[in-house]
């Protein structure tokens, strides 16, 4: 597995992108807490959450916890998972997903994400709006994401990485430059399926593969919804593409 780093951790260059998991069409929990287990065992070390990804208006939080109880379960096999969690999307109940910027909500949330059962034990990085003294194997930091046009089964964001700690805005503007170099969308169903049958992989790994390769400063976190596909996803870390299929895809 690659490693990057993102606000002073070294992490694991995939992801997982726990949204699946939580909203409409979500698994039983037991296939999620397996799904977590996977990616850990595949050498994921970042878990992308939010308080927002539930499918009930009063869910608040249901993946943190989710995440939590499967990082509790995992023992030791859970330390140095960085959490990354997201507040300022609400979930209503009706399939909506309103947007709430306040201040003094955001400290809020950031504080309820850090109570006993969810995912985050303190709050780390880059002007967190609270933070807990509590000792922690694993923690948040803030980080920008960044989305794109078209995504492979469930990937809903992209982390950027290389940023000191206490500097998420350089974090981002490394992030914008990169992106400034490269593509914005993802390269073609047909170039996609060429490189995967050239490389023996699937065309999710061939698509993770190319956006692992365009910037250090970007690390997937495709969503999962069963074992096998986030060990699939996982496998990306590892796949090389040569300089002629990296061109073919880009173009």
């Amino acid at each position: 597995m690659q490693l990057r780093t993102i606000g002073g951790h070294t992490v694991s260059a995939i992801g997982l992108g726990g949204l699946p998991l939580s909203i409409e069409g979500r698994p039983e929990e037991d296939r999620s807490i397996a799904t977590i287990h996977a990616a850990l065992d595949a050498g994921i070390t970042v878990i992308d959450t939010a308080d927002g990804y539930r499918r009930e208006a009063n869910e608040v939080g249901h993946n943190e916890e989710l995440s939590a109880r499967a990082l509790r379960e995992c023992g030791s096999g859970a330390d140095g998972v960085l959490v990354a969690t997201t507040g300022g999307q609400l979930r209503p109940g009706d399939g909506t997903w309103p947007p709430n910027g306040d201040p003094e909500y955001l400290k809020r949330a950031a504080k309820e994400s850090t109570r006993p059962g969810r995912a985050v034990r303190r709050l780390a990085g880059a002007r967190s709006v609270i933070s807990s003294t509590r000792h922690a194997r694993y923690s948040a930091v803030a980080s920008c994401r960044c989305r794109t046009n078209s995504r492979p089964r469930s990937a809903p964001a992209s982390a950027s990485a290389g940023a000191a700690p206490g500097s998420a805005s350089h974090s981002c503007h490394g992030a914008h430059l990169a992106a400034s170099r490269t593509p914005r969308t993802w390269p073609t169903a047909t170039a996609r399926s060429e490189v995967a049958d050239e490389v023996g992989a699937s065309v999710y790994q061939v698509t993770l593969a190319w956006e692992l390769a365009l910037a250090p400063v970007v690390i997937p976190i495709p969503g999962a919804s069963r074992p096998d596909s986030i060990r699939d996803s996982a496998g990306a870390a590892d796949l090389v593409l040569t300089a002629e299929q990296l061109a073919r895809l880009s173009a």
